[in-house]
């Protein structure tokens, strides 16, 4: 049985359907099978975030982050926007940015729920409708993967963890560049990544950030806040 990603209406991000019957979606046939159809997928999504949406796939850590003994090693791809990944420049200054942190579980970069794809549309399970609206109000934008930490068998470098992935791309990307304001979207234990975050580069993050938003998620601690922090967040 065959399936293809369908699209019902101009502009729609499709769904799932049989190649026979496009009348009919996923019909279980175990958890092998929907493995594959979950990849089949998410390639789809990441190929669109790059060929309708100009995002550049970025494999981290660079071989510029790694000593020489290192770069056999596996690396996790992210998507950005061609200028997140040049050097800060006045460009960046004119627009500003948005940074995309998934939950956990078998989800990759440009998905929230993999089921949510499969079951119902990408409209809802994937993270294009938000890259539409970046592209809609001229913002760049940076998307992470922080549930790819091995790669047959081996571990990816700075990818020991959702918050480890999450730090690096951070420090890599975000902290140098010159965007007006950031906007960060997290979902679930995206969340923990963006408490992560705010801990770590606390003296810039409260200047920086112009909004969070949290789907299903939570965030840093209001005990460990600042008072002028804690007013930030509400």
């Amino acid at each position: 049985m065959g399936y293809v990603i369908h699209c019902e209406n101009p502009g729609d991000y499709g769904l799932l359907r049989q190649k026979a019957d496009r009348s009919k979606g996923l019909e279980w046939q175990g958890q092998a099978h929907y493995d594959r159809i979950g990849d089949l997928v998410m390639r789809n999504i990441q190929e669109r975030m790059v060929k309708e949406y100009g995002l550049k796939e970025v494999w981290i850590p660079e071989d510029e982050d790694l000593e020489e003994e290192y770069r056999h090693l596996p690396r996790n791809n992210i998507f950005m926007s061609p200028n997140f990944h040049a050097p800060p420049s006045d460009e960046q200054t004119e627009k500003d940015a948005m940074v995309l942190i998934q939950g956990t579980g078998a989800v990759r970069a440009g998905v929230w729920a993999r089921s949510v794809c499969i079951n119902e549309s990408m409209e809802k399970g994937s993270m294009l409708p938000l890259l539409r609206a970046a592209a809609l109000h001229n913002m760049s934008v940076i998307v992470f993967n922080p549930n790819l930490h091995r790669h047959q068998g081996k571990p990816i470098p700075y990818s020991n963890s959702m918050e480890s992935h999450s730090l690096f791309a951070w420090q890599k990307y975000v902290s140098p560049s010159r965007f007006r304001k950031l906007f960060v979207v997290a979902h679930s234990a995206g969340g923990a990544c963006l408490a992560a975050i705010q801990k770590t580069f606390s003296d810039e993050f409260y200047i920086r950030v112009g909004k969070v938003a949290l789907t299903d998620s939570w965030t840093i601690d209001r005990e460990s806040l600042t008072k002028e922090q804690h007013r930030w967040m509400i």
